[in-house]
């Protein structure tokens, strides 16, 4: 009897969400580097293979099967953060 934006939003668009947030992040780091004069910001670009490997499953695999995905995601966001942080110290 949860109420998740999933739940609210349906699978089908959730997915999408995903996605789209997803690739966001990455487009973020560009304007970032841009807005900052420093390509230091885009560090964590270097994930950008985990995160469509990420995506891809999440759009396809069946619902039973979303588990890992959680657990994988949260590590690329723990990444993701990591190599943010790096970038904004070295760029000091």
């Amino acid at each position: 009897n949860k109420i998740t934006l999933a739940v609210t939003l349906g699978e089908k668009a959730s997915r999408l969400l995903y996605a789209v947030l997803m690739i966001l992040s990455y487009a973020s780091l560009i304007l970032l580097s841009q807005i900052q004069g420093n390509a230091m910001y885009l560090l964590p670009l270097l994930l950008v293979p985990f995160g469509v490997y990420l995506t891809k499953g999440i759009l396809v695999v069946k619902k039973e099967s979303l588990n890992p995905y959680v657990f994988k995601t949260a590590i690329h966001l723990f990444m993701f953060g990591l190599l943010l942080c790096l970038a904004m110290l070295l760029s000091m």
